[in-house]
């Protein structure tokens, strides 16, 4: 944009270039290898024509191939310091049937919300690694046995419903249950 400036009696005519400031990313690249870059590599995400390849794709996979990708994908997680869904993954009860659809037995609502936040990261993978666009993934919610805990006299009953003689020996010797 022009602007005009009056220097003594004779008006000058200057333009001003005014430079244009982007929003910072907070990202330096300088194209230098560093440790955070080799110990967290950048993941390339499936482009739309990979994904095109991938629904041709039908192969056949062994179960070690499967156990192999499963544990890539869980030392990745390891990698992104989320240890509670990489104990998750790899101390869960897995089973794949014939259509391909795996199924994970897990034991509370907090490891199902990590599993839906990684469940299409871990599908795309799979598929990718074992190259089969049949995988699918889901979950049930199992119980958990509770641990009843008994005092001495609910101890003892319970004791003494399985075997008659104990209530004989407690009269017989005249014990007391303490409490």
């Amino acid at each position: 944009m022009p602007k005009k400036e009056v220097v003594g009696t004779a008006a000058v005519l200057q333009a001003v270039e005014r430079k244009q400031f982007t929003q910072p990313t907070g990202k330096f690249n300088s194209g230098n290898i560093g440790i955070k870059s080799t110990l967290n590599p950048v993941k390339k995400k499936v482009g739309a024509g990979q994904e095109e390849n991938l629904k041709q794709e039908n192969e056949t996979y062994t179960p070690d191939q499967f156990n192999r990708a499963w544990k890539e994908f869980a030392l990745g997680v390891k990698r992104e310091k989320k240890d509670s869904l990489f104990t998750t993954l790899m101390s869960c009860e897995k089973t794949i049937d014939s259509n391909h659809l795996i199924t994970i037995l897990i034991h509370n609502s907090i490891q199902q919300t990590e599993l839906d936040d990684c469940k299409g990261d871990l599908v795309r993978l799979l598929r990718v690694n074992l190259k089969n666009t049949n995988i699918n993934l889901t979950y049930k919610l199992t119980e958990k046995k509770s641990v009843k805990v008994m005092d001495s006299k609910a101890t003892f009953d319970k004791l003494a419903e399985e075997n008659s003689s104990l209530n004989k020996f407690r009269k017989l010797f005249n014990l007391d249950i303490e409490f």
